[in-house]
């Protein structure tokens, strides 16, 4: 008798081979972004005392009189540099102006610029500050003692790098 017709092919399962050998690595992607632009803004940045602004808007929109109400965490370390500031309005008031400083842990930074009477703006592509994971970060808004402009609204923008 023949048996071979009885069996079927599909019903036999042979031993699994080995694995074949690992592929050739792939191209590397492209490196990811190396900085980011980070800012923030407040309203009603006043004349009569220093005030704070934080990272990204404060949840009523107004500068604080309390750092500790501006500062926000850093969930990255790098270096902060090319800082600029613009405010909604020109500071009209003569003699006048405010002074825009970087704090980190509530101490001020040498990043820093100056608005002075006629401008709205001003930079400091200089200076820079290193920054760690978990500090405490907030820029101050500081009048002259000549009263400038109140109650104007301020955004600032800078480059952070990574660390």
């Amino acid at each position: 008798r023949d048996w071979s017709s009885d069996v079927c092919s599909s019903d036999l399962t042979g031993p699994v081979g080995a694995t074949g050998l690992t592929g050739a690595t792939g191209v590397t992607g492209p490196t990811g972004p190396t900085a980011l632009t980070i800012g923030g803004a407040a309203q009603d940045i006043k004349r009569a005392n220093t005030t704070y602004f934080s990272i990204f808007n404060p949840p009523q929109g107004t500068a604080e009189a309390n750092e500790a109400l501006a500062q926000q965490e850093m969930l990255t370390g790098g270096t902060l540099s090319n800082f600029r500031i613009r405010l909604s309005a020109n500071q009209a008031v003569a003699s006048a102006s405010y002074t825009f400083t970087v704090r980190v842990n509530g101490v001020s930074s040498a990043v820093t610029c100056t608005i002075s009477t006629a401008s709205s703006s001003c930079s400091d592509s200089t200076n820079s500050v290193a920054i760690a994971a978990g500090d405490l970060h907030s820029v101050s808004a500081v009048p002259t003692v000549t009263q400038p402009t109140d109650n104007l609204e301020g955004r600032w923008t800078a480059k952070l790098s990574a660390a």
